[in-house]
């Protein structure tokens, strides 16, 4: 499929068809405790982040945090609220209105083939007068072995511009995936 149409097709709502999905950096994980995503580029209205066959130890909630100047902020700074839906017949809601980071996905199982794939929308990152959003869908396989599927938002609650996210578990390893960055750009 040729970018124009994925770019419709993904970001409904978020992009006209003038705008340009800009591929920024793309990182493979091995065993990694964080990844970080230090250049959010520049002149960007949003970023979009593809998750890929992402391998986590088992039993973790994924998370992202902010960087500000270069250093992370792991201040209670951040909320979300999230849908979740598991084939297990388990479907709730969670959300937390303070948290030191964003949690993009929980209970994540860790072994073959449990793993998770996303995309994540990230909105104002690049201005210092608003608080940045984000939004995000999920396919995960769980630590039960449950097919589940996560949808829901967050921020971080500070009007700085960043100069990064950080991704990373609540314990242990990033054991394998991939994770690309892209700006989107008005056209």
């Amino acid at each position: 499929m040729p970018i124009g149409q994925a770019k419709f097709g993904l970001l409904g709502g978020v992009a006209s068809i003038s705008d340009s999905l800009e591929k920024i950096e793309t990182q493979t994980l091995s065993d990694d405790t964080a990844i970080d995503f230090d250049s959010l580029g520049t002149g960007y209205k949003a970023h979009l982040f593809i998750c890929n066959n992402i391998h986590i130890d088992d039993n973790r909630d994924q998370n992202i945090r902010a960087k500000v100047g270069g250093s992370v902020d792991a201040t209670n700074d951040y909320f979300r609220a999230f849908e979740n839906q598991f084939t297990n017949n388990n479907w709730y809601e969670d959300r937390d209105a303070t948290l030191n980071r964003l949690r993009i996905n929980s209970e994540v199982g860790g072994f073959s083939p449990e793993c998770w794939n996303a995309y994540i929308y990230m909105y104002n990152a690049l201005s210092s007068t608003q608080y940045t959003f984000f939004t995000q869908s999920n396919n995960v396989i769980g630590h039960d072995g449950s097919l589940g599927n996560r949808y829901g938002a967050g921020g971080y609650l500070e009007t700085d511009a960043l100069s990064g996210v950080q991704f990373f578990p609540s314990s242990g390893f990033m054991r394998s995936g991939t994770i690309t960055l892209y700006g989107i750009r008005n056209s």
